[in-house]
């Protein structure tokens, strides 16, 4: 990732201007079951990356004896902090890569899509500072909850969100690390077409779709040199 940086900066500095860019991804051939195409053999093209956020909980109390829980104990306040962010899912937003997914699969689509693809994700992930004793009641706790974000969604409005949901607002939260969402690559670009027309040389019963990845590539690194994302052209 950082070496992806210095070389974006140095190609940027040189005055380079990248037609393209290829990286890791996707464009593996598989069912097309998370789009509602199950029987349909798909090619993913993915035109932009979801966004990551590693968000941290933090709560403090004195412990103490189980015996003797008043005020609440901080696993407890911690929980209370995951379960309300959990159960306030984010707004779906359907990008261009989205689109042109669903359009292209219109007539092979039987089931219900998955909702990931759409919308930001929500994973707790980590849980630190439990009491070693089941009577002891523990005093600091923190926790960890992965987010993979949308286009539409950005890492203030995923803070935000989280803020609004969690009703204990002593709840202290800061992200361990965050990036919003790529840029999306333009459909009918040169890079996507050429992709495309060269898989389809090969695999000519397979279906090709532009679409997006839900992990994290270093590709983002090079929206400013690159000539075929929405947000820099």
């Amino acid at each position: 990732n950082l070496g992806a940086l210095a070389i974006a900066e140095h190609l940027k500095a040189q005055g380079v201007t990248l037609e393209f860019v290829l990286d890791e991804g996707g464009c593996k051939i598989e069912p097309g079951t998370a789009f509602g195409a199950p029987e349909t053999a798909i090619g993913s093209v993915q035109l932009m990356e979801k966004g990551y956020a590693d968000l941290e909980l933090c709560v403090h109390s004195i412990g103490g004896h189980s015996s003797r829980p008043f005020g609440g104990t901080s696993l407890a306040r911690l929980s209370g902090a995951i379960a309300d962010i959990t159960r306030a899912p984010f707004s779906v937003h359907l990008n261009s890569a989205m689109t042109g997914a669903f359009e292209t699969l219109a007539p092979y689509i039987t089931e219900e899509p998955l909702k990931t693809l759409v919308t930001t994700t929500i994973a707790p992930t980590m849980i630190h500072g439990g009491s070693a004793a089941c009577n002891v009641m523990p005093q600091d706790m923190t926790a960890v909850i992965n987010f993979r974000l949308a286009d539409g969604d950005t890492v203030e409005s995923v803070m935000a969100h989280c803020r609004e949901a969690v009703q204990d607002k002593g709840v202290e939260m800061r992200f361990l690390q965050a990036n919003d969402p790529s840029a999306i690559a333009k459909r009918d670009g040169y890079g996507y077409r050429r992709v495309v027309e060269s898989m389809q040389r090969y695999f000519p019963d397979v279906v090709f779709i532009p679409s997006m990845t839900a992990g994290a590539t270093d590709a983002h690194r090079y929206e400013e040199i690159c000539d075929t994302c929405l947000r820099c052209s």
